[in-house]
């Protein structure tokens, strides 16, 4: 800046000077590649101007491959934490950040991390069977069969209808009702989504079962007070798994078989937690 007469008054004169954006350089995701665990990155920002970072802009990516194939701009991943979701099984993940500066040039152009990748599934608790109601004291009623899906509403399968709930008569293997997740009642809260198979009338065992199947074939196929293999259906073949506990005649009309957070089955017995997180 100088200082120079005009006209009748002097008038301060600014000569402005070059200045460059800043960039972003060194980045990196770290975090265990299976659903339901949360990636981190990290990244170094860059000014040689010295102007001090502002609030940059982040966004996570999708790809088929670590090529970047059919890329998509992950829904509202804008952190610098990610929680990977059942969306990105066989996925490949990366981080974009726009660096963005508090003075001077202040945007500059998003840099990317290299993908990682494939996503998998270590955790089997991913998509389950959660609880079921199927006899009680009196007329049975009340009865339902709950799916849970981890994660929050955003973060749930694009297509539910590949997602199944059948139900299994063991005197004849065969099943005798089934319906996909997309026509069940959902609930969610930020950790779940629950799927509820409501107003159905559930055999009331010795033995009976239920399949839990998704876009690659049978996920679970339960079963109580006894076990006995499907002869039909998408757990043809596949043999049963009891749950160990069961209801009865003097169950009461609010109870229900509930899965533990470690995988563990009990029966509840006077307060059903369907639509919302298990009691146990």
């Amino acid at each position: 800046m100088f200082t120079s007469l005009y006209g009748t008054r002097w008038e301060n004169i600014y000569c402005p000077t070059s200045n460059t954006v800043p960039t972003a350089i060194n980045l990196a995701v770290n975090g265990t590649l299976n659903v339901a665990e949360t990636l981190t990155a990290e990244y170094s920002y860059k000014d040689a101007d010295s102007d001090v970072e502002g609030t940059s802009s982040y966004q996570w990516y999708r790809a088929d491959d670590a090529l970047g194939t059919n890329e998509i701009a992950i829904p509202a991943a804008s952190s610098l934490n990610y929680t990977l979701t059942i969306n990105d099984i066989g996925k490949y993940i990366s981080f974009g950040v726009t660096p963005i500066a508090l003075t001077g040039a202040l945007t500059g152009l998003e840099a990317r991390s290299t993908y990682v990748g494939a996503v998998g599934t270590a955790s089997t608790n991913i998509v389950r069977i959660n609880e079921f109601h199927y006899d009680n004291a009196g007329t049975d009623v009340n009865e339902f069969v709950e799916i849970r899906i981890i994660g929050n509403l955003g973060s749930q399968p694009a297509d539910l209808s590949q997602y199944s709930v059948s139900l299994y008569n063991g005197t004849d293997q065969s099943f005798y009702f089934t319906e996909t997740l997309d026509n069940l009642i959902q609930t969610c809260d930020a950790s779940n989504c629950y799927y509820v198979l409501d107003s159905i009338t559930i055999q009331n065992g010795a033995p009976d079962g239920i399949a839990l199947s998704g876009p690659s074939g049978l996920l679970e196929f339960l079963s109580y007070e006894g076990i006995f293999t499907a002869g039909n259906g998408i757990a043809s073949g596949v043999l049963s798994v009891n749950v160990g506990v069961f209801e009865s005649s003097s169950t009461n009309v609010n109870g229900a078989i509930e899965k533990s957070q470690a995988g563990a089955w009990s029966v509840t017995a006077n307060s059903n937690t369907k639509g919302s997180e298990n009691s146990l």
